[in-house]
């Protein structure tokens, strides 16, 4: 089944499909849908004429046509999805292929206790309560077309729960594989991640795909975070060409949660980043950290609100962007401090570095403070490389191409210290490396 993104073919494809849906006997997932497809039909596909979509034309995107199920090669795939591990990274992994989980080429038949970990739609059938507790629970009702489309449609993903008390010692890696040809598959994976309270865990999503055909991604993750609970999720983008991709990612936490979220946009034609985090109790810490490598004609655009809703609460922000050729960034960072979130204490940063004069990069940092006792701060700075710091490279021998690599790599590199598994963190470095063409004087370099 095919479809374009205008409100008149996805009300179609609803139609043809929606029976076809996993859970179609479940009440209340089907209302979910209609409901969603309701939404869907009053707001429509954002254009640059809404505040949030400003410096973001979607045409690139709405001007195809897309295969909701797309037919794959099995025998290809599963060689593309074995070439596409970590070295020296011990990870539990879950594989999603074009929007559905795969347990044949996941690795996850021994689970430690404590820990369900799998598709979506499995669980869905084996157990619907566990996921109409939680799902949509952490969306803002004033949501966009695209996450309103994958919660119309939603079928399969991933659904993670880990139980109170308990640390999961080993991470769990979701790749997100999409198998592309001559059609343009449009997938729509759904995470949930339920981490209970005083539990622990560490989650890697990977976006990857060796297409350079045009596809388009549009996930919705949802993580709750119980009292004491503590989970680190690091997102990875290593899309195609001609890949767009639209992510929303909504984080609730309560008493004493601790997140730390990491997201690496390298490659992609379009890449668009939602990320919601809610404080909702006291001593709850988050904290955000981004970086975005863009080059040719790379458009990577990260949208994040921190809602302090209760007092006592931390938040951290650090995102940054280095831009070459035509390359565009947008980074739209709002805090907000709502009016009983005393003691507040939050940072944001956003920084760019423009390496041609064709790049560009529209920031806009914005806190909104209803409280009185509070310490916040929030900024935004644009540059070239320091030509001084060039030059003493260069009295030292270097030359000036492998000077400004390593000057560059430092300043990308220091956006991800926060990601503490040391093998996917030399990995990272390799590919900030390569995509920058840091050369080899940067390897073993950390900052």
């Amino acid at each position: 089944m095919s479809v374009k993104l205008n409100t008149e073919s996805c009300e179609q494809a609803f139609d043809s499909l929606s029976g076809e849906l996993v859970g179609v006997d479940q009440a209340w997932l089907s209302q979910r849908r209609h409901d969603a497809l309701n939404r869907l039909g009053n707001t429509g596909f954002p254009t640059v004429k809404h505040e949030d979509w400003k410096y973001t034309d979607i045409r690139l995107l709405t001007k195809h046509e897309y295969v909701l199920d797309a037919s794959i090669d099995l025998t290809a795939m599963a060689a593309k999805v074995e070439s596409s591990r970590i070295d020296a990274l011990d990870a539990l992994r879950i594989v999603i292929v074009n929007g559905r989980f795969r347990r044949d080429l996941s690795t996850i038949d021994s689970l430690p206790e404590g820990l369900i970990a799998g598709g979506l739609a499995e669980q869905i059938a084996s157990d619907p309560a566990s996921v109409k507790a939680w799902i949509g629970q952490a969306l803002p009702e004033n949501g966009h077309g695209f996450s309103s489309l994958n919660d119309a449609f939603v079928n399969d993903g991933v659904y993670i729960n880990v139980s109170a008390g308990i640390t999961v010692s080993r991470p769990v890696e979701i790749v997100y594989m999409i198998s592309a040809g001559d059609v343009a598959p449009l997938a729509q994976p759904r995470t949930l991640v339920i981490v209970a309270e005083g539990a622990s865990i560490e989650v890697v999503e990977r976006y990857i795909s060796d297409s350079e055909d045009t596809y388009l991604t549009n996930a919705v993750s949802e993580v709750f975070v119980g009292s004491g609970a503590r989970i680190e999720l690091d997102r990875i983008q290593e899309e195609g060409s001609r890949a767009g991709h639209v992510g929303g990612l909504f984080v609730c936490q309560r008493t004493d949660s601790h997140a730390v979220i990491n997201t690496i946009s390298l490659d992609g034609m379009l890449i668009r980043n939602d990320l919601r985090a809610s404080l909702d109790e006291p001593g709850a810490k988050v904290v955000l950290n981004g970086l975005a490598l863009g080059d040719g004609r790379q458009h990577i655009d990260n949208h994040t609100h921190v809602d302090h809703i209760a007092e006592h609460c931390i938040s951290r922000e650090f995102y940054k962007s280095v831009l070459d050729d035509r390359s565009r960034a947008v980074f739209h960072g709002r805090i907000v401090v709502h009016k009983d979130a005393q003691k507040t204490d939050s940072e944001q940063q956003n920084k760019s570095l423009l390496l041609s004069r064709n790049a560009e990069v529209d920031t806009k940092p914005q806190l909104e403070i209803y409280a009185d006792d509070v310490k916040c701060s929030h900024g935004a700075t644009v540059g070239q490389l320091d030509e001084t710091a060039v030059y003493y490279l260069r009295t030292r021998g270097i030359d000036e191409q492998s000077a400004r690599g390593i000057l560059t790599f430092a300043f990308a590199d220091s956006a991800i210290t926060d990601i503490s598994n040391e093998a996917l963190r030399a990995y990272i470095d390799t590919r900030i490396r390569d995509k920058l063409g840091a050369g080899d004087l940067t390897k073993g370099m950390s900052f």
